[in-house]
């Protein structure tokens, strides 16, 4: 819960040791200081960060962790406010995903595509993205990882189709226990 702290040490190690830590350690410890900076309110850096990473990185190939990287800076782009950023950027994360057909970049990049549709006023099409992502993730995924996508798939549900509230409500007492 010490984002300044989590921060200052993952600063350090990239800056320190970054040359000799493999690709999967440098999107992992972007992936986490990214995750920082946006939890700690700073979705400048937290962008900075991970573009800085991505760039460097999509050219090595897609892998769960670069897709898992893409889906936060989308997550920052849409904390910003920069809806056409992150409408252009989902479409290549979902491609990306897609492409690479693993579960866990399927659900990454289907459920921050669908929350940036949703916020962009695209309900019709966030639905379909965000069941996607609840369907692989029921079929593959952690339980605490489950919840939070069964709050979301609930929530742009419920946005989308008021008249199905009472199965919403139900989705989302499963997503608290």
């Amino acid at each position: 819960g010490d984002l300044s702290e989590a921060i200052s040490l993952l600063v350090r190690l990239r800056e320190r040791h970054y040359d000799s830590l493999s690709d999967q350690q440098r999107v992992s410890s972007a992936l986490a200081l990214t995750r920082c900076y946006r939890n700690s309110g700073d979705t400048g850096r937290a962008i900075s960060v991970a573009e800085q990473e991505m760039d460097r990185m999509v050219s090595v190939g897609w892998t769960d962790d670069l897709v898992e990287l893409g889906a936060t800076l989308l997550s920052c782009y849409i904390a910003q406010g920069d809806l056409l950023r992150a409408q252009h950027y989902a479409a290549e994360l979902l491609a990306a995903a897609e492409a690479l057909g693993t579960p866990r970049a399927i659900v990454a990049a289907n459920w921050e595509a669908a929350i940036a549709a949703d916020v962009a006023g695209r309900s019709e099409e966030a639905l379909p993205l965000v069941e996607r992502a609840w369907a692989v993730q029921s079929e593959n995924g952690e339980p605490r990882n489950l919840a939070r996508l069964r709050f979301e798939y609930a929530y742009i549900r419920l946005r989308n189709r008021p008249e199905e509230a009472a199965e919403c409500r139900e989705l989302l007492l499963r997503a608290e226990r």
